[in-house]
């Protein structure tokens, strides 16, 4: 297969007016949502998928994605997302957040607690076993969230046979984040 995919720019909130429904998605800005663009080239075979030059615009955003999939019985995952900004403020709902006391008491909740039953165990951490390898990369030059401004965000996943390694940087409000460092390895290559 090779297909390439073009959709123009279209307002998904148009769309729901002209089929007559609501909107699913409850966004803080009522115009956000308003325009939605996609384009790229698919490759596959029997064994591998290949998605290059995708371009996705949503409003004023732009992300371009690169994504490889080689072996789909165990598979070798390669992708790469850049995104140019986004005010995520805008497309989440305006109580995203958590509530706030309003001063009353908080209600005492009726469902009592049994004093028999132990807590549930946590769940151990695994890798799924079907991946062989994974590369992932993910840069954004500004993210807005909660009234704050993120930006140049830079961060890579990389797992193989060994631990999954973890790299984040970014320049927050507060100064430069950085943060590296890797979990694992587990299952059969645990204590090597």
């Amino acid at each position: 297969m090779d297909l390439t995919i073009d959709v123009a720019d279209f307002s998904p909130r148009k769309l729901f007016a002209a089929l007559d429904q609501p909107f699913p998605v409850a966004t803080a800005d009522p115009k956000a949502l308003s325009g939605l663009a996609f384009s790229a080239r698919l490759k596959a075979d029997q064994t591998s998928l290949a998605v290059s030059d995708g371009k996705l615009k949503l409003d004023d955003s732009n992300l371009n994605l690169v994504l490889k999939i080689v072996n789909f019985s165990k598979p070798d995952l390669a992708f790469d997302l850049t995104l140019d900004r986004i005010d995520a403020d805008r497309h989440l709902p305006s109580k995203y957040s958590a509530p706030q006391n309003d001063g009353r008491p908080a209600e005492k909740s009726t469902v009592a607690a049994s004093k028999t039953a132990p807590p549930p165990a946590a769940a151990p951490i695994a890798l799924p076993a079907a991946l062989a390898a994974v590369d992932a990369r993910l840069q954004a030059g500004k993210v807005i969230i909660n009234q704050k401004t993120i930006e140049d965000i830079r961060i890579t996943l990389t797992a193989n046979t060994g631990p999954i390694k973890l790299a984040l940087a970014a320049r927050l409000p507060e100064g430069p984040l950085t943060v590296s460092g890797s979990i694992g390895p587990f299952g059969a290559d645990a204590g090597r």
